[in-house]
């Protein structure tokens, strides 16, 4: 049987068709299951008209407008019923198949206006699933003559409209008086045509597009409706036909519904019985259709062997634990019985579990037989002698390091499905916590040396066991620092960790997220202030650990900062001004360097000595966190001579300033008038006497000079000078 069904994940792109299975006495069939992906929705599996192309038009040249889907035209059938106008002959969906498309209405139009309705679909074929395979059950109005009444036609043409095969099996048309007319049935003035499958191979056309066309005309009048309905899918060519090892026969069934079935062996009939059927055998069959096409497909006869297999382990005193180690062949083992061979047991003898636990009587032999069967029918049987004992099942694991003050894991290993557990931990002197009655335990032994431990079990059936080790606990390990209770943001922190004994990795956390640091000595600076946790973890080579942790209270830093205008000033006008930029302080304590302090927040102050002073500000805030900022100033002192004599005798020969490196200098030489006689930024190359060319006669002159300190502040020095001849 073909079965259209969505797929599990809801998307309708493939066709699942699915496994059919019968059975009779002694033999087998089902079919493989397939998955149709090429020609998606070719069943109507999406439950819609997608990649249909669905036209409606007057009966006389049908059809080329775009038709609208919906239950007049065109529409989609999943609910189960027969068709009324066929006097219930016609099931609207065919055995097998879970939906259908309808071509038409079960009412025609209006009176005088006969309309058609046309569908088609554009068909990829499938190298894997070269066979079309589509099935029609037509209703036609059969009240007036000839071609008068409504009919159906069908084609499967190339992308041209040439039908791909010759003669019917290409195009056909079925009317009441038409050359199919000997095949409806008649229900008043209906004449219907019952499903009937047509199929065709399509291996010459691979690579090429080809067209299912189907129309449905009302009869001529228009006021009795004509319709069809059908299915489509594609398949391959091949099946495998299963069957069970050592079966006397099994039957091969055909798709239904077809005019004609024609076997390799002679056989005429839709099933096929092989007798003695053996694993790689081919049978095929030629599937004939009314209209003439007609394809062949080819079954493999493929042989199933049930395996029964099974293993089984003590579990606890007179129990053991069957798992089962079947296979089922092509199929699933989907039964299982069991015999335990120990009748004495009573109704436990027997099991359909397919991993059963079994508590035997005695001890001893049992002969214990599993009888397994597939889903398809396919049975197998064996028995094995089972040595029943009473064993010892308890058991436990050590899993964490033995040490001194650190929790040690013991991890129950027990077999037999114990349910009640009774530990003792060997250390009376921890009181009640010296006994535990959980699965796994932890105990922590807080004085080193040897301890023995003790599990007891039991099972369901009452059956208990008992496992003795004993465990050696190490000195434990102990690790501390000194605490620091409360520092302030941005100041470096040594931290040196104590230990009890030699250790194999110590790492630091200092609980603002910073990384960790390893080492028995760290330095760490907290960034922003907060409340924050030391710890120390440590990890002696035996396994043993200890972890030490202490708070720490982080104040706001401060922040000392300040800029001082100018940074160069002249003695003749020494006052600095200094720009107090700290932050997260409210005390200042400034030292100008030249003896002086100052308490002030923005403080100004008057050098009296050329020279370069460190200055000094040390800001701190209400936590009582300080921090120190220092910068330069220098004071520049400027000596102007007050005679010179141009007399080229190499002394006192120029008038200059001696003071390299200072910066924006002007000089200015004028006479009594008031005139300029000399002009220059170099203070260094001075005035030689000379003003116009000629030399300026010995007297008394003026000279200005102007300067500029580092903040850009303009100085003026004047005086006058004496030049002698």
């Amino acid at each position: 049987m073909y079965t259209p069904a969505s797929a599990a994940n809801g998307c309708r792109n493939y066709k699942l068709k699915t496994m059919m299975i019968k059975r009779i006495p002694g033999l087998l069939f089902f079919c493989c299951t397939l998955l149709q992906a090429q020609n998606p929705n070719i069943d109507f599996s999406m439950l819609n008209f997608s990649n249909w192309n669905v036209y409606t038009g007057p009966r006389a040249s049908c059809c080329t407008q775009p038709g609208q889907v919906n239950a007049n035209n065109f529409t989609v059938i999943s609910t189960v019923s027969n068709d009324f106008n066929a006097c219930q002959q016609i099931p609207r969906i065919p055995p097998g198949v879970t939906q259908t498309g309808r071509l038409g209405a079960t009412g025609g139009g209006g009176y005088g206006n006969p309309s058609a309705k046309k569908m088609s679909y554009t068909i990829t074929p499938d190298p894997a699933r070269p066979i079309l395979l589509y099935e029609i059950a037509t209703v036609l109005n059969a009240s007036h003559g000839g071609t008068n009444n409504g009919i159906f036609r069908a084609r499967l043409t190339d992308t041209s409209g040439v039908p791909v095969f010759s003669g019917t099996c290409g195009q056909y048309e079925m009317y009441k008086d038409g050359p199919y007319g000997n095949l409806l049935g008649a229900c008043g003035s209906v004449a219907y045509l019952p499903w009937n499958a047509i199929a065709v191979d399509l291996t010459p056309f691979m690579g090429q597009t080809l067209r299912l066309e189907m129309e449905a005309l009302d009869c001529y009048t228009g006021d009795h409706g004509s319709y069809a309905y059908t299915y489509a899918t594609t398949r391959a060519p091949t099946d495998t036909v299963y069957f069970c090892k050592n079966a006397a026969s099994t039957v091969i069934t055909a798709p239904p519904r077809f005019r004609n079935y024609s076997w390799n062996t002679g056989e005429s009939t839709q099933n096929k019985t092989v007798n003695q059927p053996a694993d790689g055998d081919q049978f095929s069959c030629t599937l004939g259709s009314f209209n003439g096409c007609s394809a062949t497909i080819t079954y493999i006869l493929k042989e199933i062997e049930m395996q029964a297999a099974f293993s089984y382990m003590p579990g606890g005193c007179s129990q053991v634990l069957f798992t089962d180690g079947s296979s089922g062949g092509q199929s699933t083992v989907s039964s299982w019985s069991w015999n335990f061979g120990d009748p004495a047991s009573g109704v436990a003898n027997q099991s359909a579990d397919m991993h059963p636990a079994h508590i035997f009587s005695d001890t001893g032999t049992f002969n214990v037989t599993l009888i397994v069967q597939n889903a398809a029918g396919c049975s197998d049987t064996l028995t094995q002698a089972v040595q029943v004992a009473s064993e010892s099942l308890a058991a436990f694991n050590v899993t964490s390091a033995l040490c001194e003050n650190s929790a040690v894991t013991f991890d129950n290993t027990s077999g037999g499905n114990p349910v009640l557990f009774s530990w003792n931990f060997g250390d009376p002197a921890s009181g009640n916590a010296n006994q535990a009655q959980t699965e796994d335990a932890v105990h922590t032994y807080t004085q080193s040396g040897s301890y023995t431990v003790t599990l007891i079990t039991q099972n369901a059936a009452g059956c208990s066991d008992t496992a003795v080790q004993t465990i050696d606990i190490l000195p434990g390990l102990t690790a501390s620092f000194s605490p620091v209770q409360s520092t302030c943001s941005g100041y470096p922190l040594s931290f040196s960790g104590t230990f009890s004994g030699t250790v194999a990795q110590v790492v630091w956390d200092f609980g603002d997220g910073s990384a960790l640091q390893q080492g028995s000595t760290v330095t760490h600076s907290y960034v922003s202030p907060g409340n924050y946790t030391i710890s120390l973890s440590a990890v002696s080579a035996a396994g043993c650990s200890s972890v030490y942790t202490a708070p720490i209270l982080v104040w706001q830093g401060a922040e000392a900062a300040f800029e001082a205008s100018p940074q160069t000033a002249f003695l003749s006008s020494p006052l600095i001004s200094f720009s107090n930029h700290s932050q997260f302080a409210d005390t200042w304590y400034w030292n100008f360097g030249d003896g002086t302090t100052s308490g002030s927040e923005n403080p100004q102050h008057s050098y009296s000595a050329e020279g370069i002073y460190p200055v000094m500000l040390v800001a701190s805030g209400d936590s009582g966190c300080i921090d120190t900022a220092w910068a330069e100033v220098q004071v520049i002192d400027i000596e102007v001579p007050n005679i010179f004599s141009p007399n080229n005798d190499g002394k006192n020969d120029v008038f200059f300033i001696n003071k390299p490196g200072i910066p924006a200098a002007l000089m200015q030489i004028r006479n009594r008038w008031g005139q300029l006689l000399f002009e220059s930024e170099d203070l260094l190359s001075g005035w030689d006497g000379s003003m116009q060319g000629g030399e300026a006669p010995g007297g008394t002159y003026f000279y200005v000079l102007r300067l500029s300190d580092s903040a850009g502040k303009q100085i003026f020095l004047n005086g006058h000078l004496t030049l002698v001849r």
